[in-house]
């Protein structure tokens, strides 16, 4: 089960959307890809619904030397993010990471840094690989064999972004991985985003339908964060 939180702690309306959305997307495979391929399908979701102008989405990949995708691959050779953009075509972007242990507060601040200076209407963070909860953390890098504790999690956000809950640097911060959903976990994002999607329970290796909510969007541009966030919980089973 998914459930919609907002870690403001108070409730604050959407402003009027327009045609302009990025979602960001920190991928750690681990053994979800290298051994499942997972998020190699889900690549393949969000390419079958296509993108229209205005919805980028930006990718940092990493935690696995093993994955079979050879756009991936060479990710990981050039220590470079990539961009799926309109011709449904993913461009490798500069500048280059440093950092490369996804489970690393310093990797993730890292990436932080990189898309803190975009400013589209409205931002998406997905957050995508296993997940601990409260105790364990999130992003099981299999190279180092560690995770990410929630207290760095928080703090990576701190060291990139200004907590405002009137305005907080996203809209929506999505958890692609179990047992997220908890009141430790939102309260590290108090202040960085206006909706938390995050599992209470085990969430499936597949993953979300990411080609529903981006058609979801490409239908409908103008769609607010919450009815958004509505539609990813909805079409996740």
């Amino acid at each position: 089960r998914m459930s919609i939180l907002i870690p403001n702690m108070v409730y604050a309306s959407d402003d009027t959307a327009d045609e302009n959305w990025e979602i960001f997307m920190y991928v750690c495979g681990s053994n979800l890809e290298d051994r499942y391929h997972y998020w190699t399908k889900n690549m393949q979701e969000i390419q079958s619904a296509g993108v229209t102008p205005g919805l980028n989405f930006i990718q940092r990949f990493g935690g696995t030397d093993k994955t079979e995708q050879p756009l991936l691959q060479e990710m990981i050779k050039r220590k470079s993010m990539t961009i799926l953009k309109p011709d449904n075509k993913w461009y490798y972007m500069e500048p280059r990471y440093t950092h490369t242990d996804m489970s690393k507060k310093e990797t993730f601040s890292e990436f932080l840094g990189q898309i803190a200076p975009y400013q589209p209407k409205h931002k998406v963070l997905i957050l995508w690989d296993h997940g601990g909860g409260s105790l364990g953390g999130i992003f099981l890098d299999k190279n180092s064999n560690e995770m990410l504790s929630i207290n760095d999690l928080g703090e990576a956000f701190k060291e990139n972004f200004t907590p405002d809950p009137d305005n907080p640097p996203f809209d929506i911060t999505l958890f692609n991985a179990c047992l997220m959903n908890s009141i430790d976990v939102a309260k590290s994002l108090e202040g960085m985003t206006r909706y938390m999607i995050a599992s209470e329970d085990f969430f499936l290796g597949e993953g979300l339908d990411y080609k529903a909510f981006t058609e979801a969007i490409n239908k409908n541009p103008d769609i607010s964060p919450l009815e958004l966030s509505k539609i990813i919980c909805d079409s996740y089973l």
